[in-house]
Formats: structure tokens, sequence, C-alpha cells
């Protein structure tokens, strides 16, 4: 499921923090059901009132979401960042109109009752005793709740209500993954049956309380089916203030796409044949680049075989799936390589590379878009930054030039044409010469994938067209890497700590714990470890936010030290190098959604006996035996190609036909065909 949305400045925040020195806005998503939330960040706009972004994402939601939330934040360099105010749009609003939504809406006030996350542990029983009824509610733990102190954690502590009477549990400092252990009774009082209400407060020694979320029961439900398991917290119920425009709108364009995403081995096969597109010719030695017509190999694979079948409007899409999947995949060098042969193959003049409409330079200008992207930035962020904050006037088009937008460069009147020209020559040579010096200088900073696809390109140019030799650089791998994740600062009383779980190669965990400098710190080395080891096997799904000391792990009491985590992993939260998360899974079912537009064409084109007899006639080159036997292998080799990925489609097909029978519960959902 996507969710694109393009965000714009409204004509006037709020008018009260007219003194403020920065904008930005922050979406914000998460679900009902799911203890983690996304986010995405803009970019910071200052010194305004009415920012403009125009920025757009792209994130992946469980078909259960329910919310989807936009804050504004007036960014400080010193201390918390400032929430001027909110959107949150329900999914019943987002799909009311199938073209989304795209207007301006009003930001709402933030209330921090009702910015609640994570969910709670309890088993309640009603009991009957000599004095009368006895509810009796074991309060185990919590996790993944909200971080109320400045130190990213909290000290939670849980308060029970029955009617008139309540109780609390003990305090645990310095932790978002409480466990209490404790058991709370409370004797029926006579009247009319009350429900349970159990609240979870952030202590501080200072000042009030701050909430961090609640459930509760009705009496019918204790009666019943007394609540044993995890439950997810909510905010206090209160109706959302409008706050009349007072604090300002956002305009939003909003657009909801829904598709069943499968289980991710349904997918293996499909996943597969275009990774063996890719890999099989590395598996031995390269063959050499050929003429147009004599490219049969590349054009039998199910790869090439895909890019036939999609029209060039969809390409675009086609290669920002496969880009993305291949990333994920750590095999960009691999793909990237593949299309530029055949791109340059079927090129005869090397100044016309990349400048049609093809799959190779769709997937190539994606490719910089996402793992280039942050690089450029990083580089001319102080030169652009430069350029905006001097708002100096440049024109050397005479028939665009505005004298009245320039200042008097001398006391003898209104600037000519020529002075004008002058002076926004040399603040352009004063820009773009530290420009041209940060890119020359930047080479140690250029993503090593964006240097492999670029030596690669060059090696495939000068095959086809002698060049000169190129250098090449090259990455070590974090292969044994099975987990990225934070530490609770109570587990070693230190601030920042992460852990690397590996496993060796008798499969042995081991756990390296890493304190860092700040939080900012900790984020990058968290983000870049869990990138870095996306394609590792093996990935653990749980993992302990604690340290293992005095016999125990602090996070969960356990006492084996080779006791299951308490708390799932997040190996696919990581910083925003790039707008859209990788998710091999949706990337894949994009993919056969395409194949699926393209399978009676793929029948046709392929698998026709007719439709191989006509391109063997119709090819003019096919002067001697060998050149048609070539040819006829080569049609015979996409021939397979076609039949595999039809036999995948329809693996495919009866996998999606059952899931959706089992969500109508007509069948159980049942194990990969073979």
């Amino acid at each position: 499921m996507d969710s694109t949305e393009e965000a714009c400045g409204s004509p006037g925040l709020s008018q009260h923090r007219s003194s403020l020195t920065s904008r930005s806005l922050s979406a914000h998503v998460w679900s009902q059901r799911s203890p983690d939330f996304q986010n995405e960040k803009t970019a910071t706009i200052w010194r305004s009132l009415s920012p403009f972004w125009g920025e757009e994402y792209t994130v992946h939601l469980p078909l259960d979401f329910h919310h989807l939330a936009f804050y504004v934040l007036d960014e400080d360099t010193v201390g918390h960042d400032d929430i001027i105010g909110k959107i949150s749009l329900s999914r019943e609003a987002i799909t009311a109109d199938p073209r989304g939504i795209d207007s301006w809406i009003n930001l709402s006030r933030v209330d921090p009752d009702a910015e609640v996350q994570g969910e709670i542990f309890l088993a309640v029983q009603m009991l009957e005793d000599v004095r009368g009824r006895c509810l009796r509610c074991h309060v185990l733990q919590a996790r993944d709740l909200a971080p109320r102190d400045i130190s990213g954690t909290s000290d939670p502590f849980a308060r029970v209500f029955w009617g008139s009477q309540s109780l609390e549990t003990s305090i645990i400092k310095k932790t978002r993954f409480p466990h209490w252990d404790e058991v709370l009774e409370l004797q029926e009082i006579p009247g009319s049956p009350s429900p349970l209400r159990v609240e979870l407060w952030d202590w501080d020694m200072v000042g009030k309380n701050d909430f961090l979320g609640m459930v509760e029961f009705p009496p019918q439900v204790l009666q019943h089916n007394p609540p044993d398991g995890w439950f997810r917290l909510q905010p206090f119920p209160r109706a959302e203030e409008d706050s009349g425009g007072s604090l300002g709108a956002l305009r939003l364009k909003v657009r909801l796409t829904e598709d069943c995403v499968l289980p991710s081995q349904y997918y293996q096969p499909l996943r597969e044949l275009l990774m063996e597109s890719v890999l099989g010719p590395a598996e031995g030695p390269r063959p050499p680049l050929l003429p147009p017509v004599l490219v049969q190999e590349d054009a039998a694979s199910p790869l090439a075989v895909l890019e036939e079948l999609t029209s060039g409007d969809c390409r675009q899409e086609l290669a920002t799936k496969l880009v993305k999947l291949f990333l994920g995949q750590g095999l960009t060098g691999p793909f990237l390589d593949y299309l530029t042969r055949r791109e340059v193959a079927r090129t005869t003049d090397p100044n016309t590379l990349f400048r049609s409409n093809s799959l190779a330079s769709k997937s190539m200008e994606q490719f910089m878009k996402l793992v280039g992207m942050p690089y450029l930035h990083e580089v001319l962020r102080s030169v652009i930054n430069r350029v905006f904050e001097e708002k100096k006037y440049m024109e050397l088009d005479p028939c665009k030039m505005d004298l009245g937008r320039t200042r008097r460069i001398s006391f003898k009147g209104a600037p000519s044409e020529e002075h004008v020209r002058e002076a926004s020559l040399g603040l352009l040579t004063g820009y773009l010469g530290p420009i041209v010096d940060a890119i020359v200088g930047s080479v140690g900073r250029c993503p090593p994938a964006m240097r492999l696809a670029f030596k690669q390109l060059r090696q495939r140019v000068e095959e086809r067209f002698p060049q000169a030799e190129h250098e090449m650089r090259s990455s070590i791998p974090v292969s044994h890497i099975r987990a990225v994740e934070r530490v609770d600062e109570g587990a070693f009383q230190l601030p920042h700590v992460m852990q690397v779980v590996t496993q060796d190669g008798a499969g042995a965990l081991h756990t390296t714990y890493l304190q860092c400098k700040n939080v900012n710190e900790l984020n990058q080395w968290v983000s870049a470890l869990r990138k870095a080891s996306a394609p590792n096997p093996d990935k653990l799904a749980s993992c302990h936010p604690g340290a293992f000391r005095s016999g125990h792990w602090t996070c969960c009491l356990q006492a084996e030290r080779s006791a299951s985590g308490c708390s799932r992993t997040h190996s696919a939260v990581t910083l925003g190098d790039w707008s859209d998360p990788l998710d091999p899974d949706a990337e894949t079912q994009m993919v056969y959604r395409q194949l699926l537009l393209g399978r009676d064409r793929l029948r046709m084109k392929f698998l026709e006996d007719s439709n191989m007899h006509t391109t063997l006639e119709a090819d003019p080159e096919q002067g001697s035996r060998a050149m048609e036997g070539a040819c006829t292998d080569a049609l015979a080799r996409q021939r397979e190609a076609a039949a595999r990925l039809l036999e995948v489609l329809a693996d495919l097909d009866q996998a999606h036909e059952e899931f959706q029978q089992q969500e109508q519960g007509k069948v159980v959902w049942g194990p990969l065909r073979p």
C-alpha cells in the first residue's frame, strides 16, 4: 500500500510566532496495531510564515492502519523543536474520493495526552471469596512506550482503576520497556458494574507526570472474556479541536493505493528469475559486446522479456521498483551493469547513451536519485545556502534583465545593462568556483555504489568504444550482522548505547555494545549499519533491548543468556537517505502486476510458433546458416524464459486467490507450492 503526499506552505502560519527563525514539516505515519511508526521529514524553510516545500514521499503502510498525521514544527538549534500544530487524516477521509485529497487543511493544536504509542501485557481474573468479588490485575510489562524525558526514555508506572478504587505499580526508571510483574487486587464496591481502566504514566520528580497511554475494558468483557495478552495503548477519549485556522493551514496532496502483498516466500520464484537475469552472465567470462542484431543472450533473459512487455509510460515506475528491489538485495551493481551492456550494445554513438526511453536510462536515473541525492546535498549544501541567503540579483540575458531589481552600482544614476551583466558575471563566477571545487574534492565522499556503477559504465563503453582505463574501488561487506538495535539506557546507566548482534561460522550469536557521543551519532550509526547489512540472511526477528547482567536480562528479567528476545527488531527502520523505503515484497508485487498487464502479449509474442517464424523471416540480416542458427537458439531461450515467467505468474495468481479466500474464512492459508 502506498501513500503519497505533496505538501506546500500555507499563507500565514500562526502570527504569534512571527519571530521564529525556521520552519519544518514532519510527516508521521502510524498503525493502531504496530508498535512503531514511520517518520518522514521535509527540509527546513528558514525565516518564513508561508513556507513552500513541494516534496513528495511514498510510505508503505499495513492494511489495518487507521490514521496519517502531519506535524508542523519550529526547528530550534537549542533544545526541543516546538510543535506548531498537526493534521490527522483518517483512512476513511483519504479513501472517500478515489483521487485522494488535494486541498488546504487547517492545523489543529497538539494534545500531549493524545500522542501515545506502545503496548501493555495484562492478565485479569475475576475472583470470589468470603469478602465478595475481587478483581486481580496482573501487570506484567509494557513495550515501545513513548519517550517523555530528554534522555529519550521514560520512568513509567501503571495506575489501575476499578470503580472508585485505584492502585499503582512501582516506578521503573529510564526505560521504554518496563517489566513490573506485579499483581494488584481490588475489592468490588456495591453498585453497578464498573469498567477496568489501566493508565501508564511517566513519573517526573519536578512538575506533573506525563501521560503514556491507557486501556479500558467494559464490565461485560471482564465477566465473560477477561483480558489476557498484549493490548495497544490508547489516548484519552476526547474530540479533536479545530483551531479555526489560527495556527495556519497546510496544502496537502495525499493519494492512497492498495494492493495485497503476500508473504515473502511467494515472491521468491519471481525474484530469483529477475536475479538470474543479472547474475547468470557473472558466473563465467563476460561475453563480448556484439552489434545490435547479435545481442541474443541478453534478449532471452526474463528481465529482457519484462522490458519488452512494458510500455514507455510504465517504464518509469517499473525502473523505480526494480532499482529498489536490487538495491535491497545488494545487487544494484550487477543490475545496472546488465542494463548498461544491453544499452551499449544497441548504441552506435557513445554521445547518445541513456537518451532513449529504455529501461536502462530510466533505471540509471532512479539509481542516481536514490543513492546520489544525499551525497549531492552534503557536497553542495553550503554553497546553495549561501546563494539563497544572499538573495542577489543576477541575469546575463538582456531580454530578461530587470534593471529595477538591481541596486545602484554607482552615484552616476541607474545601472546600465553592461554594469548588471558584469556584476552578474562576477557573482556567478563566485558561486560556480566553490561549486566546482566542492564537486572535484568530494571523490572520497561519493557513495561506493555510485563509484562502482560509474566504473562499470566506463568499462562497458571502453569495450564498445575504446577509451582510457578506469581505476576500481571496492568496499568491505558486513555479512555477519544479524541485528542492529538501540539499548535501553537503564541497562548500563549510560545514554546513546547501541548493540550489534553478529553470528559466527558455528552459528553462535555475539553481541557488541557501543556508546555514541550523542543521539544524532547514534541514529546515524544504527541507520548506516542496518542499511549495510540489509541483504544479510537469517536476520533476527527479536532481541533484548537490555543487557545480561547479574544473572538475568535487565529488560525482561529472564535468567538464561540464550533466552529469546523480548522485543522485536527494526531492521527496516533507517534514516531517510532517500524518500522511499525499501520493501522487496511490495516492489516484487508491482512487477507481478506489470507482468499481468502484459501476460497476453507474452503468450502471443514468445509462445506462438507463427510469431517465431515471422521474426526469423523478417530479419534481413540472416544471410548465413550460422546466423540463422544463433537467432533460432536465442528465440528458443526467449520462449523458455517466457514459459518460466508464465509459470511463476500462475503460482502467484493461485496464491492471491487462496489468500482472498482465507480472508473470507473459506480456506486455511497453506505452505508454498513447489
